[in-house]
C-alpha cells in the first residue's frame, strides 16, 4: 500500500511450502495469535506483511519462526521482508523538528523529517534575539522568569505548560549548546523581562548559527535521521477502524518525483513541527484575526498553518487561535517600502538602548515593555504627519546611539549592510532625517533619572552626545501565532474531550497554550528545544523490540518510503556542483539576479540560483550578492565555516 512495497513471497520470489521447514499448523496459529494480540504495536504495513508472509508460507519467515519467538521473531522477519518502519515522521525542519528528530535518534530510533522547502531551517533560522535561560540556576531568578512568562500570558494559555518551559530551560539550553557546539555566551534583556536572561552567540546570528549546526550534525552524526525536502505533507493518516495515527501523505513539489502525485509514508509516530499560520493572510489569519490581514509580516511564505489543519481534521482541539503577535519593529526598507515581508528589527536592539520615536521625533513608550504593550501603544499613538499616507502612519523611527553598538555589533552591521539602518554622523543630519525635535528628545531621555515612560536601564545614554547614530524606520508586523494545537505537558495532541490522539504530537509554533496572549522574546527557540526534547526523549515510544542493532537504520527507512534512489537524491548537498573551474569576475557579473545568482565568497564561486527563495531572510537577503564578490557582506552575518557546514559546493574559483 502507498509508497511501501509489501512482498507476497519470500526473498527468493517464490512461495515455499516445503515439509522440511518443520512449521506445523499449530505453530502458524501461534504466530498469528501473537500478531493479533500485539497489533497495536505494529503499523498497518508491518501487520499486513507479516500476516501475509505467514499465511502464504514465506520460506524465510517460516524458517525464522522455527528458531525465534515473539518480538525477536517479528524483528528478524521484518528485516527479511525489508520493512523497517521509522519510529517517527517529523513534519517540519526547523529547530522544533530537528531537536525532536535528534532526541529520538539518540535513543536508537529512526526518523524521517519531511520539509516542504528545499532546505531545512524554517523560521528558526531567522531568529535573532536569542534563547532564554537562567544559567546560574538561581531559584529566585527562575521564579521571576516564570512570573514574567505567566504575566505575558495575560490570563490565557496554560500555566502548567509555561512552568514546564521554565523548569526545563537551563538543561535544554545546555543540551543545545553541547549538541551544536554553539557557545551562547552573550546575554541581553528583552521587552517584558525584568532581568537579562536572553542568550545568543558572541558572533553570528543565533538562529542561523544554531540551525546550520543542527543541519550539519543531522547529516554527519545521525544516519538514522533521513530528510525529505521539497516534500509537502497533505494529510495525516489514521489506522482503519481505530483512532491511531500511522503516517502521512505527501507530494513532491519539485524534481523528478513531482509527477508521482501523492506518496504514502508510514511510521509509528507523527510529530507536527510545521510552524504557525501568520503568512496565511487570506486563510487562517483572515478567519481568526481579520483586522490583521493588511499588516506586513516577518514570516516565510511557508508559514500557512498546515499542521494545525491536519490535526483539526482528525479531531484535535485548537486553542488561543485569536492571539496573534504583532512585533513592534519590522524594518521598512527604503528601497522597497511596500514589500509585504519585512526583516525583523530584533528586540535586542531596543534591549541594548535603542529608542522608538514617532513622526514628530518624540518618545511615546517604554521600549522594554512586552511586545503587545509596545505595539498597542504604537497603534494608539497619534503619529499623523502631512507627508505620510494612512499606511505610513504606522511607521516609526528606531534610533540607536554609538554607545550601544558594541553590545550587538554583528547584528547591527547586518542591518546597515542591507540598508535598513542608516549611519548618521552629525546632529544636523539627524534632525534632517528624523525631525527638529529629535535632539531635544534624546537629551531629555538621557538626563531624566526616572524616565517619564518607566524605562529603567541606562544603556546607550547619553544619546544626544553620541559620535553617531544608527537610524531606521520600523512598523508593527505579524510575527508569531500563539494559538494552535492543544497539547499536554508531553507534547501529545489532545482532542476536545481532553483525551490524547494516539501517536500524534505537536512541538513549537504549531502548538498552542504555552504563551497565552503574548509570547516573550526568547521563548520561541526555548519552546522548540524544551518540548522537542520532551517529545523526542520521553513521549515518543521507541519500540526496542523492533530496533535492529546490526541493520542500518537509514537503509531500512529507504524501504519504508518510496525507494532508495529518491532518498539518496534528497541527501545531495545544496547547489548544483558542475565541477570546480576557473571563473572570471566578469563571468560572475553576468549572473546577477536571484533566479540566476552567482556570487564570490573567499575566492570561491557559488551558484545560489536554487537557494534564493529558501534563504531564511527571503530572496531579498541575497539579491545584492548576486554577480559580485560578497565576501565582506557574508562575513558580517555568518561565520566562515557556514557554507561548508550547510553543504554548499563551489562551482569554481576566481582566476
Amino acid at each position: 500500500p502507498g509508497g511501501v512495497h509489501v512482498p507476497s513471497t519470500g526473498t527468493t520470489g517464490t512461495t515455499n511450502t516445503r515439509e522440511d521447514i518443520g512449521i506445523t499448523a499449530a505453530r502458524k496459529d501461534e504466530l498469528l495469535q501473537f500478531l493479533s494480540t500485539h497489533r497495536g504495536n505494529l503499523t498497518r504495513v508491518e501487520e499486513d506483511a507479516l500476516v501475509h508472509a505467514v499465511v502464504q508460507n514465506d520460506a524465510t519467515v517460516l524458517l525464522l519462526a522455527k528458531h525465534y519467538d515473539g518480538w525477536v521473531f517479528v524483528r528478524h522477519a521484518l528485516i527479511s521482508l525489508g520493512l523497517e518502519i521509522p519510529d517517527a515522521i517529523v513534519v517540519g525542519g526547523g529547530l522544533a523538528g530537528l531537536v525532536s528528530a535528534v532526541s529520538i535518534a539518540d535513543r536508537g530510533g529512526s526518523v524521517v523529517v519531511v520539509e516542504k522547502l528545499g532546505s531545512l531551517g524554517g523560521n528558526s533560522a531567522k531568529a535573532s534575539s536569542g534563547i532564554n535561560a537562567v544559567k546560574a540556576n538561581d531559584m529566585q531568578q527562575l521564579q521571576m522568569f516564570l512570573e514574567d512568562t505567566v504575566k505575558s500570558q495575560a490570563g490565557h494559555g496554560d500555566r502548567e505548560l509555561a512552568r514546564i518551559l521554565v523548569d526545563n530551560a537551563n538543561a535544554s539550553v545546555a543540551w543545545l549548546e553541547g549538541v551544536t557546539g554553539v557557545n551562547l555566551s552573550s546575554i541581553g534583556q528583552l521587552g517584558g523581562h525584568r532581568l537579562a536572561r536572553t542568550w545568543k552567540p558572541e558572533h553570528g546570528v543565533v538562529g542561523a548559527e544554531l540551525m546550520t549546526a543542527m543541519i550539519r550534525i543531522v547529516k554527519h552524526r545521525y544516519p538514522a535521521v533521513t530528510v525529505l525536502t521539497h516534500a509537502s505533507v497533505t494529510n495525516v493518516l489514521v489506522k482503519e477502524n481505530t483512532h491511531v495515527v500511522e503516517g502521512v501523505e505527501y507530494t513532491h513539489t519539485q524534481g523528478e518525483n513531482a509527477s508521482k502525485g501523492k506518496q504514502t509514508l508510514y511510521a509509528r509516530n507523527v510529530i507536527l513541527a510545521s510552524g504557525g499560520f501568520g503568512f496565511d493572510a487570506q486563510g487562517m489569519l483572515k478567519k481568526y484575526r481579520p483586522d490583521l490581514v493588511d499588516f506586513p509580516t516577518t514570516l516565510g511564505a511557508h508559514t500557512t498553518g498546515d499542521g494545525i489543519r491536519f490535526a483539526e481534521s482528525i479531531g484535535a482541539e485548537l486553542v488561543d487561535m485569536e492571539y496573534v503577535q504583532l512585533h513592534p519593529t519590522g524594518f521598512v526598507d527604503p528601497k522597497d517600502r511596500h514589500n509585504h515581508v519585512k526583516v525583523l528589527a530584533a528586540e535586542v536592539v531596543r534591549g541594548i538602548g535603542g529608542v522608538l520615536l514617532n513622526q514628530q521625533g518624540k518618545r511615546f513608550v517604554n521600549e522594554l515593555g512586552t511586545r503587545k504593550f509596545v505595539t498597542d501603544t504604537m497603534l494608539a499613538t497619534d503619529n499623523y504627519s502631512s507627508s505620510l499616507s494612512t499606511e505610513n502612519s504606522r511607521v516609526f523611527w528606531l534610533v540607536i546611539s554609538s554607545h550601544s553598538v558594541h553590545y550587538a555589533e554583528r547584528l547591527l552591521q547586518i542591518y546597515v549592510s542591507r540598508g535598513l539602518l542608516r549611519n548618521v554622523t552629525s546632529p544636523y543630519d539627524l534632525e534632517q532625517l528624523v525631525g527638529p525635535n529629535v535632539l531635544h528628545t534624546l537629551q531629555e531621555y538621557s538626563e531624566d533619572p526616572t524616565d517619564a515612560f518607566g524605562r529603567q536601564d541606562r544603556l546607550g545614554r547619553p544619546m544626544h552626545t553620541a559620535q553617531y547614530w544608527l537610524v531606521g524606520e520600523v512598523t508593527p508586523v505579524v510575527h508569531y501565532t500563539m494559538g494552535g494545537i492543544k497539547i499536554d505537558g508531553g507534547g501529545r495532541v489532545l482532542r476536545r474531550d481532553g483525551s490524547a490522539i494516539d501517536r500524534l504530537y505537536a512541538v513549537g509554533e504549531v502548538s498552542g497554550g504555552v504563551h497565552g496572549e503574548n509570547r516573550l522574546g526568547g521563548n520561541s527557540l526555548l519552546e522548540c528545544t524544551v518540548y522537542g526534547r520532551i517529545v523526542g526523549s520521553q513521549s515518543v515510544h521507541v519500540h526496542e523490540h523492533l530496533t535492529p542493532s546490526h541493520f542500518p537504520r537509514r537503509n531500512a527507512v529507504f524501504n519504508a518510503v518510496s525507494g532508495r534512489s529518491e532518498i539518496q537524491q534528497q541527501q545531495q548537498p545544496v547547489g548544483k556542483p558542475i565541477g570546480v573551474k576557473d571563473v572570471t569576475l566578469a563571468e560572475v557579473a553576468q549572473h546577477n539576479t536571484v533566479t540566476d545568482c552567482w556570487t564570490v565568497i573567499d575566492g570561491k564561486v557559488y551558484d545560489l540560483s536554487h537557494y534564493a527563495e529558501d534563504h531564511p531572510g527571503g530572496a531579498g537577503a541575497i539579491k545584492d550578492s548576486c554577480g559580485v564578490d560578497s565576501t565582506k557582506r557574508f562575513l558580517v552575518a555568518h561565520t566562515k565555516g557556514l557554507l561548508e557546514d550547510a553543504d554548499f559546493n563551489p562551482i569554481g574559483k576566481i582566476l
